[in-house]
Order: C-alpha cells, then sequence, then structure tokens
C-alpha cells in the first residue's frame, strides 16, 4: 500500500525544515513522482519512513508555498494523467483562490517559487507563476521593468541612444508593430529598451 504522505527535505540549504506533504500533491511534480516509482521498484525503500531528499536553492519559505499550492489543487489532473487532453483545455487559468495565493508575497518570493517549480517540474504551477511575471511587466517601459525586475542598467547614455535610434527604424519598417505599439498607449521609444 501506497504511503498517503511523504517527507522531503531540501538538502542543498543546511538545517532546512522537512515538509510532510500528502502524496496525492506530491505527484504534481514530475521529478518527485518518477523519484517515487523508480523507489517503489525496491522492496527495501520505506518510502512512508524515509526523508526523500531534493537539492534547490531556495528557502523553506518558498517550498511550503510550492506544497501549498499542490496540496491546494491536489486533485487536479496531473501532467501524465492528462497528456491526451485537448492543447485548448491545458490553458493555464487563474482562479479566485490562485490569484489570492499570489498576492500573499513579494518577487522575491515568486522567483524562489518558479525556480521550485522549474526544478520540480510542475507544469501548471510554473506557468502560473510566468503569467504573473508577464503581468507584472506588460506594458510597461524598460526602466519600469528594470525596476521590478531589480535589473540593472547597464546601458550607457550612448547606447541607449543608439538603441532607440534602431528600434525606431524597425518599428518604420513594420506598419503593424508600429500601430499595436501606438495602440498600447506606451512611448515607443521605452517600449524595447
Amino acid at each position: 500500500m501506497a504511503a498517503q504522505y511523504l517527507k522531503i527535505q531540501n538538502n542543498a540549504i543546511p538545517n532546512t525544515k522537512v515538509f510532510v506533504v500528502e502524496r496525492c500533491a506530491v505527484e504534481h511534480s514530475g521529478i518527485l513522482r518518477s523519484l517515487l516509482q523508480d523507489m517503489a521498484d525496491f522492496d527495501t525503500v520505506d518510502v512512508a519512513q524515509s526523508i526523500i531528499p531534493i537539492a534547490i536553492g531556495v528557502s523553506d519559505a518558498a517550498l511550503a508555498k510550492v506544497f501549498e499550492w499542490v496540496t491546494y489543487w491536489k486533485n487536479l489532473p496531473k501532467a501524465a494523467d492528462d497528456d491526451t487532453a485537448n492543447n485548448d483545455d491545458k490553458a493555464v487559468k487563474f482562479g479566485d483562490w490562485d490569484v489570492a495565493f499570489f498576492d500573499t508575497f513579494g518577487w522575491e518570493l515568486l522567483y524562489e517559487i518558479l525556480l521550485a517549480a522549474n526544478y520540480l517540474d510542475i507544469k501548471p504551477l510554473y506557468e502560473l507563476c510566468c503569467l504573473v511575471v508577464v503581468n507584472m511587466i506588460y506594458r510597461k517601459s524598460a526602466e519600469q521593468i528594470r525596476e521590478i525586475l531589480r535589473i540593472k542598467n547597464d546601458f550607457t547614455p550612448e547606447q541607449e541612444a543608439e538603441i532607440r535610434i534602431e528600434t525606431e527604424l524597425l518599428v518604420a519598417k513594420c506598419p503593424q508593430r508600429s500601430a499595436w505599439i501606438q495602440e498600447s498607449g506606451t512611448n515607443k521609444r521605452n517600449r524595447f529598451i
């Protein structure tokens, strides 16, 4: 009989918490699902009593949020379960719970959750994190994006002027893109830098 709860610990950072997570929630992770299948092949391994080690450079707070998300969505079809589904049905959509979930933390924790979801191969969570980032930077100027993502501007004023000129030339060659930029209400000079 399969264990109902699993113990998981991040060994990449010393003195991390041991998380106790429902097995059906953990199976959202492609990595952990494969690991559990491999462990089932060995009769000597007691999965319920073992601590499953993972090695990812994120905080306990980030892993706690990842495990909170997979626990809430434990009944959502797993990636292996829905391979035959129509791709249109797989589109990532925010629910009210997801909106509230992502509103509870800042950019640093979102970045760690994005890393953890990618490492653990939790595609729906990874895609939702990407969608949050896209929504954060959509229709923002380069300066605003740098501020949001805390990216240092390593362009000299001369390089920025050169890029603006090149961008204006490209926009002039592509009328459809130019119309889109004007419709978006953003300053076309700042849009591509």
